[in-house]
């Protein structure tokens, strides 16, 4: 059974309904053709949200990005489809439990240090890999401990500047990263919607590219980003 075969018992979303079960069903052949199907299918929805709410106003182009980042579609659309966006904060909270996210979003504005001290040492006393991230981070940032950092971090965003980005961008991921979740990428290609160009790598196993900042081939992420440097000098 599908995950979207719950559409079909709903004539009101026969529109795409069938587009999301045809893209499903092609993921583990062609990954390639799922794509293009599940982007079929995402745009017939926005259609029909456009078609069945009345006060969102259509752009002057109908393509899906404009469709998608037509105001008064994201004003109507629940918040919680836009809540998580790229920022360095945001990745840090992904993998975290909504009750501790809140915590922590009240003591960072209540700026209350020794709950977030108290907490932290708990989870890094469990966790080698995230004490060692803090450590990293606070060496990084210049922060003494996670605090700071946290509230360092929490500045760290670029939805407030990403439609003025108009140059040449090189996005780089690492599939397996252990420390960024691999779907806040999509979140970031969506916001640098005004880029003249925009280029997505994913080196993965085969490449021993898979890991937190492409660290088992180095040399290849180099040259990977001289080649991206020279292509778009000579364009």
């Amino acid at each position: 059974m599908s995950n979207f075969s719950y559409l079909l018992a709903k004539n009101e979303y026969s529109l795409f309904a069938n587009s999301a079960i045809e893209a499903e069903k092609v993921f583990s052949t062609s990954p390639a053709m799922c794509a293009v199907g599940c982007r079929k299918a995402l745009e017939l929805a926005v259609k029909w949200v456009y078609a069945a709410d009345k006060t969102i106003t259509m752009p002057y182009k109908d393509n899906l990005q404009s469709l998608l980042h037509e105001p008064s579609f994201r004003f109507a659309v629940d918040r919680n489809v836009w809540s998580v966006l790229p920022s360095i904060y945001g990745a840090l909270m992904a993998d975290k439990p909504a009750e501790i996210r809140a915590k922590l979003e009240h003591w960072l504005d209540e700026n209350n240090r020794d709950a977030i001290l108290d907490l932290y040492a708990g989870l890094a006393e469990r966790e080698p890999l995230f004490r060692w991230s803090i450590q990293h981070s606070n060496y990084a940032y210049g922060t003494s401990d996670v605090y700071e950092y946290l509230q360092k971090a929490r500045a760290f965003t670029i939805e407030p500047v990403a439609e003025r980005i108009t140059q040449d961008v090189l996005l780089l991921s690492a599939r397996e990263d252990l420390l960024v979740d691999f779907a806040l990428y999509k979140q970031e290609i969506d916001l640098l919607k005004n880029t003249r160009s925009l280029e997505f790598a994913v080196p993965g196993r085969a490449l021993n590219g898979q890991a937190h900042c492409n660290m088992g081939n180095t040399r290849f992420m180099l040259d990977l980003i001289l080649n991206w440097i020279d292509r778009t000098l000579e364009r």
